[in-house]
Order: structure tokens, then C-alpha cells, then sequence
């Protein structure tokens, strides 16, 4: 994606079964920490329940 002032990056988890978002992360590179970024937020969100 360009922007303005350069590329932004965008890594995102998805939950397969519902199809939802549940982490992601932007960040002007794309090194691996973009994703281990994305991947924090959706663990951070987990619900330790289980679906219905």
C-alpha cells in the first residue's frame, strides 16, 4: 500500500472459523516483527472459551 510518506505494511491473523480479525499490525517494514506484533494482539484477544 502506498501512502504519502512511503509503504506501509500491514500483517493480519484471521480466525478461520469465523472469519474475523483477531490481530493485526502496520508498520513501515516488513520484517518479522510486524508479525509477531499482529500475532500478540490476537493473543491477546483469545477467548478461552469454546464456540457453540
Amino acid at each position: 500500500m502506498a501512502v504519502t510518506e512511503g509503504w506501509l505494511y500491514l500483517a493480519c491473523w484471521l480466525d478461520l472459523a469465523t472469519r474475523e480479525v483477531v490481530g493485526y499490525a502496520m508498520a513501515d517494514h516488513h520484517r518479522a516483527e510486524l508479525v509477531v506484533d499482529a500475532l500478540d494482539m490476537a493473543h491477546g484477544r483469545a477467548d478461552s472459551s469454546p464456540a457453540a
